[in-house]
């Protein structure tokens, strides 16, 4: 097994990928130099990104604002657990000596 391996990977192989790689490349970029001076219409594409865009710069501000009464409610919920806990440990020490 391993000797197909170094059979298909020997230097003259490698050699031949490297120049039909070049060629492929070299063909594709003078296609795409022949097709860049068309006119392409990307009025479509535009309006979409910028709906996409805006869409999230307003996910980001609905996200933004619901911060502050969330953290407003976690301080809360903490000092009112924290007072129901001193509260029942108070309660619980009353109750040692029945």
């Amino acid at each position: 097994m391993i000797s197909k391996y170094k059979e298909k990977f020997s230097r003259k192989n490698i050699k031949s990928v490297a120049l039909k790689s070049a060629t492929a490349i070299s063909g594709g970029v003078a296609v795409l130099a022949a097709n860049a001076s068309a006119a392409i219409n990307t009025t479509a594409i535009t309006e979409s990104i910028s709906t996409i865009t805006s869409i999230l710069l307003s996910m980001g501000d609905m996200v933004s604002a619901a911060i502050g009464p969330i953290m407003t409610i976690g301080i809360a919920k903490f000092c009112l657990r924290f007072f129901d806990d001193i509260l029942g440990a108070i309660s619980t020490g009353l109750r040692f000596g029945r």
